[in-house]
C-alpha cells in the first residue's frame, strides 16, 4: 500500500463513504503523503458509483492540525513557495468539483489549512467544543486553501479581517453563530447528526445535489447569469430518472424511490 493510503483510510457504507485523516500522533496534521491520498480519493470518487455521498473527518480526538511546519524549512524561494500551494491546492479544488455533496464532520481542533478543509465541505457540522483556529497571521503567513475566498463570502469583511489579522479561534458553537458552518452540535451527538444526515442524502436524489453543487460553486454572479445557470440546469434535471420517479410517485400518492439517476 502506499505510503499515502495507510494514513488516510477508506469505506463505503450503504450509500456514504468515510474519509478519514489518520495521523492522530499529530494531531493529524497534513504531510505531502496524506494530502496526496486525499486527493487521490477524491479524484476517485467521482466514478465511484457505491458513493452517494461523503463524510470527511479526522481520526480519534481531532479533525485536523493544519500543516506540517518542518516540513516549510524546504521552501528556499518564493517560486516553490506557490509551487507547493498550487499542489496543495488541487486538494480543496477535487473536493470543490466532486458532484456529490461532501460533509465534514469537525471534532477537536481544526486549525490553518485544517480550518480550510473543514470549511471545503458542502456541509461542516461541528463539535460545539470543537476548535476551529485561523492561525496564519501568528506565523507570518497568509491565510490558504481557500480561506481568503470561505471566510468573507459567509462571515463578510469585518468579521473575516479580525479573525485573519488577530489570529482568532473560535469554538463549533460560535462558528455556527457567525454563519461559518452549517450546524454545531453536542459532542456525544456529533457522529449520530453526521451520518443520520449523510445516509438521509444517499437516498435522495444525489444528481440533483451534484446539479445543486456546480450551479452554486458560480456564486457570487449576476443575477442574469444565475438565470441563464439556473435554466441550464433545470434542463438537465428535467430528463433525470430521479425526476421522473418523482413526478410518478406524485402521481400515485407515495414516497420516492430515488436511485441518484
Amino acid at each position: 500500500m502506499a505510503p499515502e493510503l495507510k494514513r488516510v483510510l477508506f469505506e463505503v457504507q450503504d450509500g456514504v463513504a468515510t474519509v478519514t485523516i489518520n495521523n492522530p500522533a499529530q494531531k493529524n496534521a497534513l504531510d505531502q503523503d496524506i494530502q496526496l491520498g486525499l486527493q487521490k480519493i477524491f479524484t476517485d470518487l467521482r466514478d465511484d458509483e457505491q458513493a452517494k455521498v461523503v463524510v470527511l473527518t479526522g481520526a480519534e480526538d481531532n479533525f485536523c492540525a493544519g500543516g506540517n511546519l518542518v516540513k516549510m524549512q524546504s521552501i528556499k524561494s518564493s517560486v516553490a513557495g506557490r509551487d507547493r500551494m498550487k499542489r496543495s491546492q488541487r486538494l480543496v479544488q477535487s473536493i470543490n468539483v466532486l458532484e456529490k455533496p461532501v460533509i465534514a464532520m469537525v471534532r477537536g481542533m481544526a486549525v490553518g489549512a485544517g480550518m480550510s478543509l473543514a470549511l471545503s465541505a458542502d456541509i461542516t457540522i461541528a463539535a460545539e467544543d470543537a476548535r476551529l483556529m485561523c492561525v496564519f497571521s501568528k506565523l507570518g503567513l497568509v491565510p490558504d486553501w481557500g480561506q481568503l475566498h470561505m471566510l468573507p463570502s459567509r462571515i463578510g469583511l469585518a468579521r473575516t479581517k479580525y479573525l485573519m489579522m488577530t489570529g482568532g479561534e473560535m469554538s463549533g458553537a460560535e462558528a455556527e453563530r457567525l454563519g461559518l458552518i452549517a450546524m454545531a452540535v453536542p459532542g456525544e451527538r456529533l457522529e449520530e447528526e453526521v451520518y443520520g444526515l449523510a445516509q438521509k442524502m444517499a437516498r435522495g436524489a444525489t444528481r440533483s445535489y451534484g446539479l445543486i453543487k456546480t450551479a452554486l460553486n458560480s456564486w457570487p454572479a449576476s443575477f442574469s447569469s444565475l438565470l441563464e445557470l439556473e435554466a441550464t440546469m433545470q434542463g438537465v434535471a428535467f430528463l433525470t430518472e430521479d425526476h421522473a420517479e418523482a413526478r410518478q410517485a406524485f402521481i400515485e400518492k407515495r414516497k420516492p424511490q430515488f436511485k441518484g439517476e
